[in-house]
């Protein structure tokens, strides 16, 4: 939960709009409870979200602006 503040900031500034953001927060969490046991074990939660947010918006960052 502690990351989730610096991730919806982050997708603030990678898309600008606010929803589209919040968007894009929810597809990463999405993915995270799906990928998480392929986290790598040296990896903080708060880096690995923000790789998988940086993922989530390269797959699917024009059809979340809609």
């Amino acid at each position: 939960m502690g990351a989730l503040p610096l991730l919806r900031l982050a997708a603030r500034i990678q898309i600008g709009d606010e929803k589209a953001a919040d968007r894009l927060v929810e597809l990463t969490l999405r993915r995270a409870m799906r990928e998480l046991r392929s986290m790598p074990p040296d990896c903080g939660v708060r880096d690995w979200l923000g790789r998988l947010l940086l993922d989530v918006y390269d797959d699917q960052g024009a059809s979340i602006m809609n």
